[in-house]
């Protein structure tokens, strides 16, 4: 962990205004329309490219916005297309370099997201927890190294506070379920009766959690 965050450090010092387009490329869609990307007005050099979406970009503006996105998937800020890393290694002109510290980053993030697997705050380790267990995790490498049990939080990832047995939160200020406070916190919206066949479908509720109230207008036997 700790030579991949000097590798994304050394990568992001690189001026990326060194990378140019070369203009003989065939394989690319050259452009005179405005760099769709460039958010901070840099004024890159290179000529612009088009994304298979559709959108404008530079080697700079292209690797800059998605070091931006490196704790998601790669997206188009035009449309919301997702680009495939293989896409953004030949338009962002990825050196080796590069291409190895976004390809850490993203088997760091399937490993959490999909694996269940997070870092401990204090030693930076892989933890995983089995889910419905408490929130309370233990790090068995602080454990062992310090001498002392270390435990976090899963939620908020900081040292553990309160009973070790919960499962909503621990006693930290601020630690939430982002999921919670999404449902607690979203607009309503409500939507018009539907009719399907003998069904009448009313869905009632929020962007994050919606009601569907059913009622059955079948006629009776």
């Amino acid at each position: 962990m700790a030579a991949f965050n000097s590798l994304f450090q050394r990568m992001k010092i690189n001026d990326p205004k060194e990378k140019c387009y070369n203009p003989r490329d065939r394989t690319l869609t050259f452009t005179d329309a405005a760099d769709d990307h460039d958010f901070e007005c840099e004024g890159f050099k290179s000529i612009r490219a088009r994304m298979s979406c559709g959108h404008t970009v530079t080697p700079p503006s292209l690797t800059k916005w998605c070091q931006r996105q490196l704790n998601d998937v790669m997206w188009c800020h035009g449309c919301d297309k997702r680009w495939t890393l293989d896409e953004v290694v030949k338009m962002a002109l990825l050196t080796k370099e590069e291409k190895e510290a976004f390809d850490i980053k993203m088997s760091n993030n399937f490993l959490r997201k999909e694996l269940k697997v997070k870092y401990c705050p204090r030693c930076k380790s892989d933890i995983s927890r089995k889910a419905g267990e408490s929130l309370c995790v233990r790090c068995p490498k602080c454990t062992a190294d310090k001498g002392a049990v270390y435990d976090f939080c899963w939620q908020c990832l900081k040292t553990w506070r309160g009973p070790s047995t919960r499962t909503d939160r621990c006693d930290n200020p601020g630690c939430v379920n982002p999921a919670l406070v999404t449902l607690l916190t979203c607009d309503e919206i409500e939507f018009t009766q539907v009719e399907v066949k003998n069904v009448t479908a009313q869905v009632i509720g929020t962007k994050a959690a919606p009601a569907v109230l059913l009622q059955d207008k079948s006629p009776s036997l």
